[in-house]
């Protein structure tokens, strides 16, 4: 399977490096890379991630490609039920991960956890202070929670701030805290 996202950005920057963006018109880019990126004989399938009508998060992209590909199975086949059970698993997967974080941070937090667990450290400061905790503490979350997946990275900036505000100390002896 083609690795959604990658070829296309490239082949837009690459574009974009060489083309005066004052000249070519967006719609102008969008048909030079997508002719570049597309498969041929199948303009349904391809590496890109953007239409006109606006960019796909990229965090998506893995459930808008399960998705056309439900639709294009035949109705009332085996094939298609396990399709859609797919795109049904995924949605609850990221619901669990997105109301795990928001219930931890309003646990660690208080009812300000949603803006505590977004803050920044400001410019200057690194992300986190120690990164083998903090890949520790994500593997303590996915044994609990499954997988992060990549939909689930977004909820980095909350793991960070939770160590780094002191709400989470590494395992003592193999154990979490």
């Amino acid at each position: 399977m083609t690795c959604l996202g990658d070829a296309y950005s490239v082949s837009w920057m690459e574009d974009s490096e060489t083309h005066n963006l004052q000249k070519e018109p967006i719609k102008q880019q969008y048909e030079v890379v997508k002719a570049r990126t597309a498969p041929p004989n199948d303009s349904n399938i391809g590496s890109h991630v953007m239409d006109l009508k606006g960019a796909i998060n990229q965090r998506d992209v893995d459930i808008l490609f399960m998705w056309k590909k439900y639709e294009q199975l035949n109705v009332g086949s085996e094939e298609k039920q396990r399709a859609l059970r797919e795109v049904k698993e995924t949605v609850l997967h990221r619901k669990l991960l997105d109301s795990s974080i928001g219930f931890i941070g309003k646990l660690a937090f208080g009812f300000e956890g949603p803006s505590v667990l977004e803050a920044t450290k400001g410019p200057g400061h690194p992300l986190v202070d120690y990164w083998d905790c903090l890949k520790t503490m994500v593997r303590d979350f996915e044994s609990q929670c499954g997988s992060l997946t990549q939909y689930g990275m977004k909820h980095m900036r909350a793991f960070t701030n939770i160590y780094n505000m002191g709400k989470w100390s590494p395992p003592v002896l193999g154990h979490s805290a």
